[in-house]
This record gives structure tokens, sequence and C-alpha cells, in this order.
């Protein structure tokens, strides 16, 4: 089962994905601010990082930044922004 981590403070937004996901069979963590995030990261492996790029604490991109320059976790695929993944801008994939 591939494990998924969803970064995201707006509240619905997170609770909507992780929703969809763990009904399509993933297995889903959730932080709710960059901190958590980062923290989640630095104890598990996940398949792929969700997250938004404005968060408290710590960004999207600082937490991007961290994966890519950490030499085990760096080829972890990721998603700069939610909005992206669901289409509802233009950020596109880091």
């Amino acid at each position: 089962m591939s494990r998924i981590l969803i970064a995201e403070d707006e509240v619905l937004m997170l609770k909507a994905l992780e929703f969809k996901l763990k009904k399509d069979g993933y297995q889903v963590d959730v932080a709710s601010d960059g901190k958590q995030a980062m923290e989640k990261i630095k104890e598990h492996t996940y398949d792929l990082i969700l997250t938004d790029i404005m968060m408290p604490f710590v960004g999207g991109m600082e937490i991007l930044s961290y994966v890519k320059n950490d030499p085990i976790k760096k080829n972890y695929p990721s998603f700069a922004d939610l909005c992206c993944w669901i289409g509802r801008c233009s950020v596109g994939r880091i």
C-alpha cells in the first residue's frame, strides 16, 4: 500500500483529499502546517508528498527543498501545491 503525506492548512481541503485517497486504498498521513509535515517526513518514508505552498511555520517550498537535499528522501515524488494537483492553478509539478 502506498503511503502519502498531505500537508495543507485549509481543513476542508485536507479532509477532502484525505477521504478520497483513503477511499482509493492509500495509507494517508496528514499535517495541518509545515512544522508537522517536517516532523512526519523525518519519521516516515512516503511514496508521495502533496503540499500546499503557503502554510504556517514552514512553507511547502522549504519542505520540498529539505526533501530534495536529503540523500535518502531526495527521490520522493511531490507536488508543489495541492491546487495544481486538482487543477485550480498553474503552479506545476516540482
